[in-house]
């Protein structure tokens, strides 16, 4: 059984403020094999407002709260694991000219679940230029990122039940944990009567901490079919930590048709205190890359290519 409520509202003399509002509610009731029926029950809420305060000033708000409860059984027991994530975000855009923009945000997290809790708070900055040459255009972005993270686990692994995911074409989609067990992943409907086969209906693939999913064409899974993942993720431990991020973006884009640009990123995380199960590593990226796209006379084709 689901339910699900959508508002959008506008007001102000000129139309300058929207809030955007999303309920969900959910429960499942599903038989195992030896006739248990455990329940699983979700709610959701999303509250997402933006607003305009004159010509060169922009300002959103995100609120998030999603509760989950997956009851287990162990012979004639039952039991239920409550999970609870709140997120809150905030922000504002100041673009005194069509070259130039900064903005500065702020978000928080709250994460409270049976083997674990994590409590993370951060805030940003970012400043773009922009300038139109006759040859071209160029841009340029630097964005500064703090966050602290401090968090409680008291076992090495912890489930993940019925995270939903939706999986449209052959696109790629990461399930929120890092760190996952990848022989521990079970991909099923929604109603939980197909079990999906791995290699079969769907890949997995790791980059760094991220597991991704993606769906195969020759597959059981329909394009855009709304699925349920479970799965085991290491925990991390018990430890704090604060982390600083820089990110450097400059494009050169020559005659519309050929960009040039570097994309520089340092990552640099500090244990403050506590002992992580896996290290908490500083990176450091440099990208070099060219991009053309150039047309082809008199047949209204292009071509192009790129490398990094």
């Amino acid at each position: 059984r689901n339910f699900n409520l959508d508002t959008y509202l506008q007001w102000g003399a000129d139309r300058q403020h929207d809030l955007f509002n999303s309920v969900a509610l959910g429960s499942q009731e599903y038989t195992l094999a030896q006739g248990q029926s455990p329940r699983l029950t979700d709610a959701r809420l999303l509250l997402h407002y933006r607003g305009t305060h004159g010509p060169e000033l922009n300002s959103n708000v995100n609120l998030q709260l999603s509760r989950n409860a997956q009851e287990t059984t162990n012979g004639t027991a039952a039991t239920t694991n409550t999970t609870t994530y709140r997120t809150a975000s905030a922000g504002v855009t100041w673009t005194p000219s069509r070259q130039v923009s900064a903005s500065v945000g702020g978000r928080a997290e709250d994460t409270q679940a049976p083997q674990f809790t994590v409590k993370s708070t951060g805030g940003e900055a970012s400043l773009r230029f922009e300038q139109p040459l006759s040859f071209g255009l160029l841009q340029a972005s630097y964005g500064l990122r703090m966050s602290q993270r401090n968090q409680t686990a008291s076992a090495t692994q912890f489930s993940i039940v019925g995270e939903h995911l939706t999986l449209s074409g052959t696109a790629v989609v990461a399930l929120s944990r890092p760190f996952v067990v990848g022989s521990a992943v079970t991909v099923s409907n929604l109603s939980r009567t197909q079990v999906f086969v791995p290699g079969i209906d769907y890949v997995l693939s790791v980059v760094g901490t991220t597991t991704r999913v993606q769906r195969l064409i020759s597959g059981g899974i329909l394009d855009g079919q709304e699925l349920l993942i479970d799965y085991l993720a290491d925990s991390g431990g018990t430890y704090a930590s604060t982390q600083f991020e820089d990110n450097l973006d400059l494009n050169l884009n020559l005659w519309r048709m050929v960009d040039l640009y570097v994309r520089a990123a340092l990552v640099e995380p500090q244990l403050e205190s506590g002992t992580p199960t896996a290290p908490l590593n500083t990176i450091r990226s440099t990208l070099y890359g060219v991009r053309a796209e150039l047309p082809v006379a008199a047949t209204g084709l292009s071509l192009g290519g790129f490398a990094e």
